[in-house]
């Protein structure tokens, strides 16, 4: 494997104060809430300090409404028109009667093309269409739905995932969702030991049969939980507040 080369400081600096570095910010409301007004202190005289680099910085409106980086110029990405989710539909959901009967229910509901203006959305329903042939009332019921149609599909595949192994495998995930919730207000990496410890947590307290490292392979091989750089967080942050919302509904 060859040596990663590092550059010296003086140099990135002097690139830095010409403008020769475009510096991208991914995932701004994924910092952890206590930390949140720090960093936005931080990123704040970094391009105060260097006014010739282009940054490019994304995050959900909804965590950062009250005029974060407000000094600089704000692009929100638009959901998709009617238009553009008949073309996503054609190019993502192979069957026909699938596309038919998605398309002419968000022509039928505002509320709807709403939900599934966005793609992440509009390929879930994809596929719960696909598996239940029924379109969801509800932003949440999608995801859960979807959510659902993963755990069917592994118990299809895997004999020990039966019933009780699948309640008790949700129970923890809610539970995890909701302490990285109230720890971070966002969905932020974690380390092995930290959800090993989360999930621990439940499970003595409701005596749980369940193997901890199975429960976590299988929401990894879900695409439910990513493992990046030995940490794991959500897939997407609405996997991680159905999940939320599921535990106040327990």
């Amino acid at each position: 494997m060859p040596k990663v080369k590092f550059m010296p400081a003086p140099s990135i600096e002097k690139l830095l104060r010409e403008g020769k570095i475009t510096l991208f910010l991914d995932g701004i409301n994924e910092i952890p809430k206590d930390f949140k007004e720090s960093k936005r202190n931080a990123i704040d005289k970094f391009m105060e300090d260097y006014k010739k680099v282009f940054y490019l910085l994304t995050s959900r409106k909804e965590d950062y409404s009250s005029g974060f980086f407000s000094q600089i110029p704000t692009f929100e990405l638009q959901k998709m028109n009617l238009k553009q989710i008949e073309l996503f539909l054609d190019k993502n959901a192979n069957d026909e009667a699938v596309r038919h009967h998605i398309f002419k229910a968000v022509q039928k509901s505002a509320i709807l093309e709403q939900f599934v203006g966005v793609p992440f959305i509009l390929l879930v329903l994809i596929q719960v269409v696909a598996e239940n042939g029924e379109i969801p009332d509800s932003y949440s019921k999608i995801i859960g739905a979807f959510i659902n149609n993963l755990y069917h599909w592994q118990q299809r595949q895997d004999k020990a995932f039966d019933d009780t192994t699948l309640d008790n495998t949700h129970f923890l995930l809610c539970h995890l969702a909701t302490q990285i919730k109230q720890k971070y207000d966002a969905n932020p990496d974690i380390s092995f030991k930290q959800v090993l410890d989360i999930f621990k947590q439940r499970k003595e307290e409701y005596e749980l049969a369940i193997d901890l490292h199975y429960v976590l392979k299988i929401a990894v091989d879900l695409n439910i939980l990513v493992k990046k750089d030995k940490k794991y967080t959500f897939v997407h942050q609405l996997f991680a507040e159905y999940y939320v919302q599921e535990e106040l509904e327990l």
